[in-house]
Formats: structure tokens, C-alpha cells, sequence
């Protein structure tokens, strides 16, 4: 071994790698995405008619304002992949792995839910000012897709962040040494 490759080891353990870049990335994304509109909602057996125009209510609904609960869940997640992305490399190895593990699996659950609602999207309550509409239609929009990916993204960075955890153990490093 040369006085090089001696001198920084700690240098190449502290760079990010693919894993924790494309985790902090999404993490990121999903944070952003968690005020954008994800669905919209359209109250098609009510009519306003105002001014000779008819029209049927409707409105956005961010992550917060759809998913309820979920949305902790998702906030939840994308700090979680944030953490993963900035201290993986300064974690103990076996809470490291356990880290990378508890992203990639609350990603993809997140991923099949958001994707359940994008295929089969559910009735829901409307705020309209002072009145809440019960049970109207909603379709998905951007925010959904792109939070799908965003969740795709988390899953698939804290495998890759497991992986490379993996293949860089330090024990068969010194044994070939």
C-alpha cells in the first residue's frame, strides 16, 4: 500500500456516494412536492351558476390537504432519506445499514400507496370555505406522478446506499491488505 492510499481513508468515507446522493436528492423533491397540488377534486352533482355561467366546484389538494395522516408518513420519509444522504458515511456500519434498509422500505411502501391512488383514486372531502363538500371525485395530477417518483427515488437510493455499504466493508478491505 502506498503512504496515499494510507493518508485518506477517511476522505473516500465521507464523500457521498450514488446511493446517498440520489436518497437526499428525492428527500428533497418530496419535501418540495408536499405543497404542490397532487389531485384535484370536482364536484360534478353540484352546480354554481353565477353571472349566466354554470359550473361545477372544484379545487386542489396538496399532499396534506389528501393524504390526511399520510402525510406524516411521507414527511416522515423524506427526513429520513435527508439524514440517510448526510450522515451515512459518519454512522456505525450496522446502524448505517439498518438506516439504508428502514428508507428503501418506507419508500416503497409510500410508492405503492401513492400509486393506488394514482389508479384508483378515492372519494373525498372538500374544503369550500365555510362548507366541506362529502365524498367528491378526484384525479390525480403532476404533484402525485412526480411524488411517485420522488418515493421511487428514496427506495432506490437507500438500496443503493445499502449496497455500497456492503461492498465497501472495511473488515475484507484490511484482510487483503
Amino acid at each position: 500500500m502506498t503512504a496515499d492510499a494510507v493518508g485518506h481513508p477517511s476522505a473516500a468515507a465521507r464523500r457521498f456516494g450514488p446511493g446517498e446522493i440520489v436518497t437526499g436528492l428525492s428527500g428533497l423533491v418530496l419535501v418540495g412536492l408536499m405543497f404542490v397540488p397532487w389531485f384535484v377534486w370536482i364536484a360534478s352533482s353540484i352546480a354554481i351558476s353565477l353571472g349566466g355561467q354554470t359550473r361545477n366546484p372544484g379545487g386542489n389538494l396538496s399532499a396534506w390537504a389528501f393524504f390526511g395522516g399520510m402525510a406524516y408518513l411521507l414527511l416522515f420519509t423524506a427526513i429520513l432519506a435527508l439524514v440517510l444522504a448526510w450522515f451515512r458515511r459518519n454512522l456505525p456500519a450496522k446502524l448505517g445499514t439498518a438506516l439504508s434498509l428502514v428508507v428503501a422500505g418506507l419508500g416503497l411502501v409510500l410508492l405503492v400507496l401513492t400509486l393506488k391512488d394514482i389508479v384508483a383514486p378515492p372519494l373525498v372531502d372538500a374544503r369550500r370555505g365555510p362548507m366541506i363538500l362529502m365524498n367528491v371525485k378526484s384525479a390525480p395530477v403532476l404533484g402525485a406522478y412526480l411524488g411517485a417518483l420522488a418515493a421511487l427515488g428514496i427506495a432506490l437510493g437507500g438500496l443503493l446506499s445499502f449496497r455500497s455499504s456492503r461492498g465497501s466493508n472495511p473488515s475484507r478491505a484490511s484482510g487483503a491488505a
